[in-house]
């Protein structure tokens, strides 16, 4: 009765509004890494390797003005607990299904075989997991993809028995068969404990969320409803974001879960508070069932076994792992005392039990906790069970005390503090560490570096600008990041098609961002994070994924965003893509996305270059355009990381350096045959390096390379007759295309003006030639980024993640996010025709730079590189980017002037019929 008058919500979330909000995304490779090295020495690894699973909950605030009871009960049974979400603000269920996963990622991880989630207030650990139990063992030591779920008798928000009796192979019905007057009638599917490996609980919760976040009615934002319809689904294969199936059982004998939730009689689905419905199949009173055992407990599928037939009851016993009381949190202490306690009795009786004696209360406290995304420690922490009580103590002051003793039947008085939390040091200004936590801090907002925001401190105001919040698609069909686990991805990042793949960086650098809503009510912005040029090559390459072909991806895509209400309501103006890759009218963007490019064609795209609002949608993607970065070369920005301190001269032996093709069309071809001229004077330079790109087949030699390499012959010997240069020339070592490179795709030649899109290019340059590329250029002083299809090129961007001063040659380049960047204080720009003329100019002008100069502009770019870096700690380019799509897409319009849009948006989408997807 007391939550009908009170929000529970509302409570815990009053006083909140400072608190940082929950993550919403994956976990970084750098986080996970950094928590991994640093935990691997302490305590809860070390317990966490010797049980056979880890227990996992998500609580913002523990001991909320009693003793905490999952806490106590994990350190008196010795089970390594882990803890997410302290200290960060309340938002929603879902936060809770977003934060186990996150911790799913670093468990995965640490090797843990199996991992349980619980809720946090309202259960307890009634036993330490046993070996013998087959159902953990299963779990445990089989590959299978499988999450068990606890079982209850009721059904609720809806009656779901209607639905599973419906299906009569499903497992439903066979307990439901079983159910007799002496064996318990428990089910459904409950959401407050599960049990899965780590691995298989990366596939399951995003598809858990999803259906919470898509239901209708009550089943909106309830991960109950969520839990039912995943397991009305049993027996069929739920696609788990790209990584395959999973199937879900639920313990309807209580062998790891008990749910300590009665219900009273059998009979009609009764509804309350005029929407909610609620059934269960008999009466049922888990007590009858369950005997105490000092600080455990035993479960018998037979009432009363121990009164009546004790020997038939011991073979059908069980040693529940957890218990829940579903909500009715006096159950739990009626489990372990008998009857139901007076408020002010509670604490005592808690701390009686748990921690009888000084040195149980010592053992307690010192029980290692592993944090993950506290608001204090950041995204991993080692603490202790003392140390964390002490400092999530709910706050009661004398007027909250009322208010909480309404809600859970809590005593006004002093007497239900912790014996654990009073005994702990408090969290005061000179008191800031934790227990194993100094050296284990992930700052998982921390501020970027030299005083500059990050995209996980997401200022609301940036510039002139306020930056727009954004909802993130994350169902499957939409959210295309399941794809990186797909065959040939990884090798698709180390290849030269990684410059087409700014759509993955930008997930990386948006799906964390603060400015990242869940609610689509409350965003100003839609995100369609679909990876159109990764579907596309990874096709194009051979690999198969999950047994979807690149045709079928886009097409799912394009249904599934025209039925989202946010996309009808505007006929998507709000929605934006990113994709960095070319597009040509033989190839277009438009060709490759298919019915989804007219899906999207009224929104915004983030694109290689900003095209004019009269150019055709085949190429630009969408009404209104922002510059985005190039993917920079993975190779690159990892060679800077190790020797990130190593910026001045001395440890760079090479002058100039550029790797890449000479045969280019439109902006850069006069420039790029000038960039081999540099190749034939500079030859003999020891400390410039020119490496032109040569197809594997001379039919694909355009005019500049064949000129180029025949003035190369005539000037170095070492050439042979068949074009191929000597790997004891200077400017052109590794350059030589092994004997078993893969020969051009047919009909690919580079003979017209289309050439540029087509894939000599990434059969010609193999993976070990552009990981040394980025290695090269780490030790380079400048690297040339020349003119080539367009002004900008992903070479300037790979430069800037290995530290090498760019040289800019195209008179109207700008680079994405010109603004913020400051490109003119550390870029060298060399006038194209001063470099046609004469390109030993440059050299002459490189030689002549003072170290000092070189020093300033090299610091001036580390200060920059989060701008326009996806892959490095604290990358501003999501913010840069929301506040460029503020400034120059968001044209404030009437209602009358929207609405008229978004009907012919949708009339366009409706009526394209769009050209074929590209095989």
């Amino acid at each position: 009765a007391p939550l009908r008058r009170m929000s529970f919500n509302a409570l815990i979330a009053e006083g909140q509004e400072a608190r940082p909000r929950q993550p919403i995304g994956e976990l970084t490779v750098v986080e996970i890494q950094r928590c991994v090295d640093r935990l691997a020495t302490g305590r809860w690894r070390a317990g966490a390797m010797a049980s056979l699973a880890v227990l996992v909950t998500y609580a913002t605030d523990v001991a909320v003005g009693q003793p905490w009871v999952l806490g106590l009960s994990a350190a008196v049974h010795d089970v390594p607990l882990v803890v997410a979400g302290s200290g960060l603000k309340w938002d929603s269920m879902a936060s809770k299904v977003i934060a186990t996963r996150r911790a799913a990622q670093l468990l995965h991880a640490l090797g843990t075989p199996v991992m349980a989630f619980s809720d946090a207030s309202d259960a307890a650990v009634f036993n330490r997991p046993n070996a013998s139990n087959a159902l953990l063992k299963r779990l445990a030591e089989t590959e299978e993809a499988r999450v068990l779920v606890s079982a209850e008798c009721n059904s609720w928000p809806l009656c779901y028995a209607k639905q599973y009796s419906a299906l009569p192979e499903h497992p439903w019905n066979a307990c439901a068969s079983q159910t007799t007057a002496s064996r318990a009638a428990i089910c459904f599917p409950n959401s407050g404990l599960y049990m899965a490996r780590p691995q298989t609980l990366l596939r399951v919760l995003p598809e858990w969320l999803a259906l919470s976040r898509n239901g209708s009615h009550v089943e909106r934002n309830v991960d109950q409803a969520a839990a039912n319809r995943l397991y009305l689904m049993a027996g069929s294969s739920h696609s788990g974001r790209g990584s395959g199936a999973f199937t879900m059982g639920v313990d309807d004998r209580s062998e790891i879960f008990l749910s300590l939730y009665n219900c009273k009689a059998s009979g009609r689905p009764r509804t309350f508070h005029s929407k909610f419905e609620m059934c269960h199949l008999g009466k049922h009173n888990p007590f009858e069932y369950l005997v105490r055992d000092g600080v455990g407990f035993t479960y018998s599928n037979i009432k009363n076994g121990y009164k009546s037939n004790p020997a038939a009851a011991e073979a059908a016993v069980t040693r529940p792992f957890v218990g829940h009381a579903s909500g009715r949190h006096e159950r739990l202490g009626q489990a372990y005392f008998g009857a139901t306690l007076r408020p002010s009795q509670y604490a005592a009786a808690w701390n009686q039990l748990f921690t009888p004696s000084g040195a149980a209360a010592a053992r307690a406290r010192q029980h290692p906790v592993l944090l993950v995304d506290s608001a204090e420690h950041g995204a991993c922490a080692e603490t202790t069970l003392g140390d964390l009580l002490a400092r999530s103590a709910f706050p009661i002051t004398s007027g909250d005390a009322w208010k909480m003793r309404k809600v859970v039947g809590l005593s006004p008085g002093g007497e239900s503090i912790s014996l654990l939390a009073a005994s702990a040091p408090r969290n005061t200004p000179g008191n800031r560490s934790i227990s194993r936590g100094a050296d284990v801090n992930l700052d998982h907002r921390g501020g970027a570096r030299m005083g500059r925001h990050s995209d996980r401190s997401h200022p609301v105001v940036f510039g002139d600008v306020t930056v727009p919040s954004f909802f993130m698609y994350d169902i499957p069909a939409l959210d295309h990041s399941w794809l990186r686990q797909c065959d040939g991805f990884s090798d698709l990042r180390g290849s030269v098609h990684d410059a087409n793949l700014a759509e993955v960086g930008m997930h990386k650098v948006l799906r964390n961002h603060g400015r990242r809503v869940t609610e689509p009510s409350q965003a100003e912005l839609f995100y369609v994070p679909v990876f159109e040029y990764t579907s596309f090559a990874l096709e194009r390459l051979g690999s198969r994924c999950n047994g979807t072909t690149h045709a079928g991806r886009m097409d799912a895509a394009h249904r599934a965003l025209v039925q989202m209400p946010s996309w009808t309501r505007t006929g998507g103006q709000d929605h934006f893509f990113v994709s960095s890759s070319w597009s040509t009218r033989s190839s277009s963007l438009q060709a490759r996305m298919g019915l989804l490019s007219a899906a999207l064609q009224c929104g915004i795209a983030g694109r290689y270059k900003v095209f004019s609002a009269n150019s055709a949608t085949f190429s630009s993607g969408a009404a209104c355009t922002v510059e985005v970065p190039y993917q920079a070369s993975l190779s690159a920005t990892r060679a800077y990381a190790q020797q990130e301190e190593s910026t001045n001269s001395a440890t760079r032996s090479i002058l100039l350096h550029f790797a890449g093709a000479l045969d280019v069309v439109n902006t850069g071809r006069k420039i790029r045959c000038a960039v081999g001229d540099l190749a034939v004077v500079a030859h003999a330079m020891p400390d410039v390096v020119v490496r032109p790109t040569l197809p594997t087949s001379k039919l694909d030699w355009g005019p500049c390379l064949k000129r180029t390499m025949a003035l190369l012959a005539q000037r170095n010997p070492g050439l042979s007759a068949g074009w191929q240069p000597s790997r004891s020339a200077a400017s052109f070592e590794d350059v030589v295309i092994p004997a078993t490179a893969t020969q051009p795709t047919a009909g690919m030649r580079n003979s017209s003006s289309e050439a540029v899109v087509d894939f000599w290019r990434y059969k010609a340059v193999d993976n070990s030639a552009v990981y040394n590329a980025g290695q090269e250029m780490r030790r380079s002083l400048f690297c040339l980024a020349p003119a080539g299809d367009n002004c900008v090129s992903a070479r300037f961007y790979s430069a800037i993640a290995a530290g090498c001063i760019p040289v800019v040659i195209c008179d109207t380049m700008q680079g994405a996010f010109a603004r913020e960047a400051n490109y003119s204080k550390w870029w060298v720009k060399y006038p194209s025709s001063a470099f046609q003329q004469n390109p030993m100019g440059l050299i002459t002008q490189l030689r002549s730079m003072p170290s000092s100069e070189i020093r300033l502009r090299q610091a001036d770019m580390a200060e920059h590189r989060a701008d326009v870096l996806y892959d490095v700690p604290d990358s501003r380019i999501g913010t840069n980017f929301l506040a460029a799509v503020k400034r120059d897409c968001m044209v404030a319009k009437n209602a009358n002037q929207m609405a008229q849009l978004a009907d012919r948006c949708r009339q366009k989408a409706k009526g394209h019929r769009g050209n074929r997807i590209s095989k």
